[in-house]
């Protein structure tokens, strides 16, 4: 199943949506910065070139920077 991300403009919006969800029996839950963060990284690893290798010094030097 497909899952729907909705990022509330304000925190009206958000206790709006919430209570929408509830009353209307909808498994949700609310992601943390670092959860979104994760997700995002997960998903730009999934849609990297593989096909160059890169050597582990310019790897962290580029963190470094």
């Amino acid at each position: 199943m497909n899952a729907i991300v909705i990022t509330p403009r304000d925190k009206v919006e958000e206790r709006l949506i919430t209570a929408l969800f509830k009353k209307m029996n909808f498994a949700f839950r609310k992601l943390s910065a670092t959860e979104r963060e994760d997700i995002g990284l997960a998903s730009l690893m999934q849609n990297c070139d593989r096909s160059q290798c890169v050597k582990k010094e310019t790897i962290l030097k580029k963190l470094r920077d």
